[in-house]
């Protein structure tokens, strides 16, 4: 399919809008064209005329670029400004995109793929990374999307009622390159779990994320997380409340089971329960979850993995596209599952390794990212000298680059001359040297 768009675009800085459509003397503005993971057209900007005069691909329906803004351009207003005065201004409009999209879907549905045009049993399978508490902060995710143009990136979990009555801009915010890049939820109130959705998508998340699969305490005394898998109609009520308050795929993240409801039986239910309120992705990490006297860290270990139950699974709603998670820490354990499964997602291998995805990348023939590990921090030390100017941490930047050389002569050093560095701009211009060094002589900069 042909992923490049109808027409580019440049910002007006002036306004914050896009200047270089057919009918720029005008101030009018035109849609780009460009793939999504969630398939839908989405009317993020103001638009006082449109131009879709490109053709549907039914396999990757378009959607128009989200808001200068949100894009890096111009304004640092949030998307939501120019959705709210979009919806003030051409409200037929926006119904007329709603109606394409609803037809979108259904076509595409009829056409054996997923809901908002997801293919059911994709040629290339899904890699993606897991949403990791304290790892997958939104630097961590523009590292790795760096390394890998196409891997799904979570946010780290974030519970529904801290998203609706906290700092939502400070909780949502992402560097437009993360795309696609989805936002994990935890909450089992299906009011909340719908606001607290629609302020993701509004913000420009490609997927919405329902947290069934957490086992810490805390997460438990809130009443989410794997505790849910007990309640099954509450977790089919929360996603019926998400999916109708969004127009982004919401998918699931759970376990096989929990504690003594871990038969085939009950996660066949489980899952028929997520299916028939219109999921058609589950996220399944391949280990039950005992709630009380183990750890989050023991429960990723102590319970036996059981790929084979999720292979049944697939087998059983083959209409479902089935992501593996749990136990994949190498690169042939990852190939295993091609034909099983529709996809995998790594957890800690892929963080304490980071260039596994290029890797994986190559042996699935997909889109390759930076050709080296050196332009992939020579990337990252750019974005931070950016973020610098910002006020974010040094260190809070910095802590995620301790695994990109992994395995390679020197690692060891390497992370000690992380773990010196002094902060601040100091600190950068320390890191920027090093980069340019290994771009000159990686051989002699690998080993410290």
């Amino acid at each position: 399919m042909n992923h490049q768009p109808y027409l580019k675009r440049k910002a007006d800085k002036t306004n914050g809008f896009c200047d270089d459509s057919p009918y720029s003397s005008t101030k009018e503005t035109a849609i780009t064209a460009i793939p999504a993971a969630n398939g839908m057209i989405r009317p993020s900007r103001v638009l006082s005329h449109v131009a879709v005069n490109a053709p549907v691909d039914l396999a990757g329906p378009i959607r128009p670029r989200e808001s200068c803004a949100r894009r890096g351009f111009g304004s640092t207003s949030p998307v939501c400004h120019y959705r709210d005065r979009y919806n003030r201004v051409f409200p037929k409009l926006y119904e007329s995109l709603r109606d394409i999209n609803h037809t979108i879907a259904r076509v595409t549905e009829s056409a054996g793929t997923g809901r908002a045009g997801m293919k059911i049993a994709a040629s290339v399978p899904t890699v993606a990374v897991a949403p990791m508490m304290e790892r997958t902060d939104r630097h961590c995710r523009y590292l790795l999307r760096l390394i890998s143009p196409e891997t799904r990136l979570y946010t780290e979990m974030i519970t529904a009622a801290a998203l609706v009555h906290g700092a939502r801009m400070r909780l949502l915010e992402f560097h437009p390159g993360e795309h696609p890049v989805a936002l994990q939820l935890g909450g089992s109130d299906p009011g909340e779990l719908a606001r607290a959705a629609a302020l993701g998508a509004a913000e420009g998340y490609d997927e919405i994320n329902l947290n069934v699969g957490c086992p810490s305490d805390r997460v438990q005394s809130g009443r989410f997380g794997a505790a849910l898998m007990a309640e099954p109609q509450r977790v089919a009520a929360c996603l019926r409340a998400m999916m109708h308050a969004v127009d982004v795929p919401v998918t699931v993240k759970t376990r096989t089971g929990i504690d003594d409801l871990d038969s085939y039986e009950f996660l066949h239910r489980f899952v028929g329960a997520v299916a028939e309120a219109g999921c058609h992705e589950v996220i399944i990490h391949a280990r039950k979850a005992i709630l009380s006297g183990l750890s989050p860290k023991q429960n990723r270990q102590v319970p036996p993995l059981d790929y084979d139950r999720v292979y049944r699974l697939k087998a059983d709603y083959p209409g479902m596209r089935v992501i593996l998670n749990g136990g994949l820490d190498s690169q042939a354990k990852v190939m295993e599952q091609s034909g099983r499964v529709d996809g995998v997602m790594l957890g800690r291998y892929a963080y304490s390794n980071p260039w596994v995805l290029a890797e994986l990348d190559g042996a699935l023939g997909r889109r390759r990212g930076v050709p080296g590990r050196d332009a992939a921090l020579r990337g990252y030390v750019h974005y931070v000298g950016g973020e610098l100017q910002r006020g974010t941490s040094f260190k809070a930047m910095t802590r995620h680059l301790a695994g990109l050389f992994a395995g390679r002569p020197g690692a060891r050093a390497w992370r000690r001359f992380l773990s010196e560095l002094p902060p601040g701009e100091a600190g950068h211009a320390m890191l920027r040297r090093r980069a340019d060094a290994q771009a000159t002589a990686p051989a002699v900069a690998a080993n410290g």
